[in-house]
């Protein structure tokens, strides 16, 4: 059993299971004033790319046939979609843009209940 633990009120913003916002988290490297900043910006786009400058992986470089690469800091990007997000949850209404996803609250229920 997972124990939890209340660490105080916050801002926060969730899209999906894998992209919550909210104090110290910042999911693929993207800071919440960041998500802000870019839908306050441009509203009306369904995803907005960032650019994070990060330190490349092993499997990365492996990967990319860039071996010289690892450990560098490197530009990389990262695209927050907003509209047609895969989700783990049924929503009756999903947003489109930036500017449903932070006027609103959305309901879902599970797609899958287990015991």
């Amino acid at each position: 059993m997972l124990n939890w633990k209340f660490s105080g009120k916050s801002p926060a913003l969730v899209l999906s299971s894998g992209h919550c916002w909210f104090q110290n988290r910042k999911p693929d490297g993207i800071y919440l004033n960041d998500v802000i900043n870019a839908i306050e910006k441009h509203p009306d786009h369904p995803q907005h790319v960032f650019r994070i400058d990060r330190m490349v992986k092993l499997g990365e470089a492996l990967e990319n046939g860039h071996i010289n690469e690892i450990g560098l800091v490197m530009p990389h990007h990262s695209t927050i979609r907003i509209a047609g997000m895969k989700q783990k949850r049924i929503f009756e209404y999903e947003p489109k843009n930036g500017k449903e996803l932070i006027s609103d609250t959305y309901e879902s229920k599970p797609k899958e209940v287990r015991e």
